[in-house]
Order: structure tokens, then sequence, then C-alpha cells
């Protein structure tokens, strides 16, 4: 298995370095979606999976490139790209209620069609890895039927 994950906060980021290291999973980690789309993509706008990840493990705000450290939701859109374009298992790992956003996040994962068994609040890193594990087992079964 070989996991891309997004997620900004240096502390974060060491929490599932050490859970993925432990378990012997490959990974690379993005703080920002500019540099994790660009690894998705083989030609500019064509997600392939040119890395040969099996899963994706991406928080829901973080900055669009290493030029600024405004954070925006391009987790939303980065779940759509690797679900639905580049074919990849992706689970959202953020805090909840951890942007202030009054319910704006929980109307966003339904208006994106993002169900409860793809998101980790909390981020529970160990539970996040497991569902992700889960979600990639299941589409290898249901591909090989």
């Amino acid at each position: 298995m070989k996991f891309l994950i997004v997620e900004n906060n240096k502390e974060e980021q060491k929490k599932i370095r050490e859970i993925l290291q432990k378990r012997g999973i490959g990974f690379k980690i993005f703080s920002n979606f500019k540099s994790a789309a660009y690894d998705l993509q083989e030609e500019r706008g064509m997600f392939n999976n040119p890395s040969e990840y099996t899963g994706v493990i991406t928080d829901i705000n973080f900055p669009v490139s290493e030029n600024t450290d405004k954070e925006r939701p391009f987790g939303f859109y980065l779940y759509k790209i690797t679900e639905e374009e580049a074919k990849i298992p992706c689970t959202i790992c953020t805090k909840n209620k951890a942007h202030d956003d009054d319910g704006w996040t929980e109307i966003m994962l339904f208006v994106a069609g993002i169900h409860d068994d793809s998101v980790v609040v909390d981020k529970n890193w160990e539970k996040a890895v497991d569902m992700l594990i889960f979600k990639i087992k299941a589409k290898s079964l249901i591909e090989s039927l």
C-alpha cells in the first residue's frame, strides 16, 4: 500500500508519519493542494495516479500552494478528484468543529456527496488509516467480482 497524505500542520504530519511507518505503509505527505494535485497527474488535468497510490487521506482546510499560508477547504475538491477521477479511495481526517464554521463543513460534505463512512473527526489518524484500508479492500473485492 502507498498513501498520499495532505496535511499542513507539522505536528499532525508527525503523528500520521509515525502511524504509517509503524504499519509499514508507504506514503508521501503534502502540505498544500497544488503539490498533491500535481503528484496525482501524469499530464496536466489528467488525474491518472502515476505515483500509484492505493489511498488518500486529506484534511479539509489547507493552503492552495507553498506560496501562501491562507487555508481554504480544498479537501472537498481533492476528495472528488481522487474518488471520481483518479479512482483512488479517499478518507477525510479533520478536527471536529475546528474551523468554527457553524455547520458549514457538514453541509458541504452532504452537498458534495461525501458520506460519514469517509470522514474521521478529531484528527484520529489511526481510525482514518483503518477506514481507508477498509475502503481499499472493499474496492478490490468489488472489482474482482
